[in-house]
């Protein structure tokens, strides 16, 4: 399989999951006009309306230890902020939210799902994105005419998902390639020039359900997240939904 093409599916992750499973090839894809069952991180709803957004997912072999798989988030993320910030030029800045979210002028665009499979006989990484493209302000609920944005909305131009998905996918490898031969050092810090969170005060709902309030730091060498509470005492956010806090937050 190289590039499979599904009209409406459960879910583009789940879909190419199978794939590796039945033996796909490194940098297999798998794309959808409409998801049902959409995902995001910690179990939240992508919303996936047919014809809106680029819903692809990709199977990934990468020739790294397995424990060093949770840092392709963020080499995907640096990836996916290449190409839009290609396709959108100069006048917009295209920013990321650890872990996995692509913004726009404090919108989000695009979101990024990875989901590993360690133990299988050759383990691999299923790495799924979520593009909004043809939206228009009004297409989005309207808690969320304020917080999301798509291509169309900042170009002013119709996207082909198909191309995106081949685009996506080239610049995805090419990074992924980086990262296998030890370039995640020079990764990362592409990844902190587009901090969207670094230095705003935030909270961060931990897989516990504690809520931790702070000042972003960034992520360390490893990728990890950390923050600075009021206290000054410095909290390490492995996993959980991360948003601004406060006045902080997007308009």
């Amino acid at each position: 399989m190289d590039l499979l093409f599904l009209t409406t599916t459960e879910s583009t992750n789940i879909e190419a999951c199978r794939a590796a499973e039945a033996g796909a090839v490194h940098g297999s894809a798998v794309w959808a006009l409409e998801q049902t069952a959409g995902r995001g991180r910690l179990g939240k709803v992508w919303s996936s309306r047919r014809g809106d957004g680029l819903y692809v997912s990709y199977v990934l072999r990468p020739h790294v230890p397995v424990e060093e798989f949770s840092k392709i988030t963020l080499v995907a993320g640096v990836a996916a902020a290449k190409l839009l910030q290609g396709l959108l030029g100069k006048e917009k800045r295209v920013a990321l939210k650890w872990p996995n979210d692509l913004f726009i002028d404090g919108r989000k665009i695009a979101g990024i799902l990875a989901e590993a499979s360690p133990l299988a006989e050759e383990p691999f990484v299923i790495l799924g994105v979520g593009l909004n493209i043809r939206q228009q302000r009004e297409d989005f609920p309207e808690e969320l005419r304020e917080k999301a944005t798509s291509l169309f909305i900042e170009s002013g131009r119709q996207s082909d998902p198909e191309k995106l998905a081949v685009a996506l996918r080239t610049v995805l490898l090419e990074h992924l390639l980086r990262f296998e031969q030890g370039e995640f050092p020079q990764i990362l810090n592409e990844w902190r020039q587009l901090d969207y969170l670094k230095g705003k005060r935030m909270e961060c709902v931990s897989a516990d359900g504690s809520v931790v309030r702070g000042v972003a730091l960034g992520p360390d060498d490893e990728g990890v997240l950390f923050l600075r509470d009021d206290r000054g005492t410095l909290h390490e956010i492995l996993s959980g939904d991360v948003s601004l806090a406060g006045k902080e937050k997007p308009r």
